[in-house]
């Protein structure tokens, strides 16, 4: 009974607040079975209440964190930063925990589902190629954040 609402709090969870999450696993490691998280503040006007949105809603800000979470390219991350020792996360439940959901998939990078949900938020993006510019500085920082990170780990 228990492992039915430990699954139906992670698709409440993958639906309305999507994990930026990856799993890290190596056998030399210390970080071993270590979780790697980005945070959102669910207080914040656009990503967390959404009054900010040109909607003002809660649903608007919920597909700002959509979109987020499709801008961010865990294969990419985890393959140059995590030297492949690595998996996406779906939510905070390590994959390997018996009641962990393993139907939901990690959210895809798809800057176009991004520019989609962005829309359903209220915005209208401009040009594709100025939304993509700004994606690439925002993953590009978020990149480095990560490798800033992992490097101050491993030392």
């Amino acid at each position: 009974m228990k492992e039915n609402y430990a699954k139906d709090i992670q698709t409440i969870l993958y639906n309305d607040l999507p994990d930026i999450v990856l799993f890290y696993y190596s056998e030399n490691s210390a970080l071993n079975g270590s979780l790697q998280a980005m945070v959102l503040n669910m207080k914040h006007p656009i990503i967390g209440t959404g009054e900010s949105t040109p909607l003002g809603t809660e649903e608007a800000a919920k597909y700002v964190r959509k979109a987020i979470s499709h801008t961010i390219p865990r294969d990419l991350i985890i393959s140059d930063i995590l030297e492949g020792e690595g998996i996406p996360g779906v939510t905070s439940c390590h994959p390997i925990n018996d009641v962990c959901d393993s139907s939901l998939e990690p959210y895809e990078y798809n800057t176009t589902l991004a520019i989609e949900y962005l829309k359903q938020a209220g915005y209208f993006a401009p040009e594709e190629t100025t939304f993509e510019f700004a994606s690439i500085l925002i993953i590009s920082m978020i990149g480095l954040t990560t490798f800033i990170i992992f490097r101050k780990d491993r030392k």
